[in-house]
């Protein structure tokens, strides 16, 4: 079993301008989706997840056998 646990994610560009703030939330295992509309960071926010990419504050953990 695996579950990712973002904790307190924050993503702002340099220009200043905020994706999202202060964003925890724990995926489980199994089938899971991340929709939204255009633009909302779905892209950015899985970038984070997958450590392609770092937030501005904030961390991801993941836990279970198929930890990086």
């Amino acid at each position: 079993m695996t579950a990712i646990h973002a904790i307190s994610l924050s993503k702002q560009f340099s220009d200043g301008q905020g994706l999202f703030n202060d964003l925890s939330f724990t995926i489980p295992c199994g089938v899971t989706a991340l929709v939204g509309k255009n633009g909302s960071g779905k892209s950015h926010l899985a970038s984070i997840l997958a450590r392609q990419s770092q937030p501005t504050s904030g961390s991801v953990e993941w836990e279970g056998a198929l930890s990086p």
